[in-house]
């Protein structure tokens, strides 16, 4: 019996050891994940360090070259962000587009290192782009997992709802408060003695 209770207080005692709903990836693996690629994204700053975009003639670029500088940044926040709360859809895609954004900027970026810059400086950059695609994948996984499971949790919700609504409609309803239907007739005053 008093193993039964140690091992029940241990149960309820230990911390949890994710937060996150079963049938996704636990947090702690996520926050690993996205450590990983926030690592990976970081590697681009000193690259993007070197692109000179002022001093190509093409005015585009600049402003790529400075909202990639920017994205690399926001992209660690959001991150961190999720990690923090992972079970927030909003966070994961946020991540998520935010990559993928980053992704196309430094595509076309790379364009302009290559024809107007550096062609080696475009292929490191290439390369630091096919070092994340292993982090895309997974963290649109984890996104797809996350809606998967919200999902269904919406529906055990929806449907206990609904059955919780039925039993109230079909139940038979209790009067709130009894009335006395009987009328009664008002007892006149008795006459004052002097």
């Amino acid at each position: 019996m008093r193993i039964a209770a140690f091992f029940f207080a241990a149960v309820v005692a230990a911390p949890a050891q994710s937060s996150s709903p079963p049938g996704v990836t636990p947090a702690w693996e996520l926050k690993k994940q996205l450590d990983g690629l926030v690592a990976q994204t970081r590697r681009l700053t000193p690259l993007l360090e070197q692109v000179k975009p002022q001093d190509w003639g093409a005015d585009g670029y600049r402003e790529q070259h400075k909202s990639a500088q920017a994205e690399v940044e926001y992209l660690a926040r959001s991150a961190a962000a999720l990690a923090a709360e992972p079970e927030k859809m909003t966070l994961a895609l946020e991540s998520f587009l935010r990559l993928e954004g980053l992704e196309r900027m430094l595509d076309s970026l790379s364009e302009g290192v290559r024809r107007y810059q550096n062609p080696a400086l475009a292929e490191l950059i290439q390369g630091s782009i096919s070092e994340n695609l292993v982090h895309r994948a997974r963290l649109r996984n984890y996104l797809t997992e996350l809606v998967a499971t919200k999902q269904d949790e919406l529906r055990i919700a929806t449907d206990e709802a609904q059955s919780c609504r039925a039993t109230a409609i079909t139940s038979p309803k209790k009067p709130a408060h009894t009335t006395n239907t009987t009328t009664t007739k008002p007892v006149a005053p008795s006459p004052k003695k002097p």
